[in-house]
């Protein structure tokens, strides 16, 4: 007998516990009532200004890319060779489409800035960041004075796929 009693009150305080979660559970989760009845509701007033300007968001830039054939230079005075595929990266088609046509002058531009750069400059860090801006110098001189297209600015970068220097 005293097995059983041992018993009941083990499962009765179990029940009691899990009934006392289950409550503090529903009453600690439970959403929140709006407004009782009888209580006056407070509205919040959030004022919104609109701007004065219409803002305009720019679209994300689309990548213009202009992609020359390998070829193959000298740099410098000293017989060093350099093999090269760059790209162009251009802000807007109309520079593009004028560029496109002169890969040439592009060519013969970006050979003349490499066999005016010392060939021990090769050898120091950051050069080739600095041949970058150098060939979009030399670039731009290839442009009209007056061209037809707003762009101040339409050679953005110069890639190489491929620098491979000897």
């Amino acid at each position: 007998m005293k097995g059983k009693r041992k018993l009941i009150i083990i499962i009765a305080v179990v029940v009691v516990l899990l009934l006392g979660i289950g409550a503090g559970l529903f009453f600690f989760l439970m959403p929140e009532e709006e407004v009782a009845e009888g209580e006056e509701a407070q509205e919040q007033v959030v004022e919104v200004q609109e701007p004065e300007e219409e803002i305009e968001i720019p679209e994300p830039e689309v990548p213009l890319y202009l992609e020359l054939k390998p070829f193959t230079t000298t740099i410098g005075r000293e017989p060093r060779y350099a093999k090269i595929t760059m790209q162009l990266k251009f802000g807007s088609e109309p520079p593009k489409a004028y560029m496109t046509i002169r890969i040439a002058q592009i060519k013969d531009a970006v050979i003349a800035v490499l066999q005016k750069t010392d060939s021990k400059e090769v050898e120091r860090d950051g050069w080739v960041d600095r041949l970058k801006e150098r060939i979009i110098l030399r670039l731009n001189k290839i442009f009209p004075e007056e061209p037809e297209w707003e762009d101040p600015k339409p050679i953005r970068k110069v890639l190489f796929s491929e620098l491979v220097v000897q």
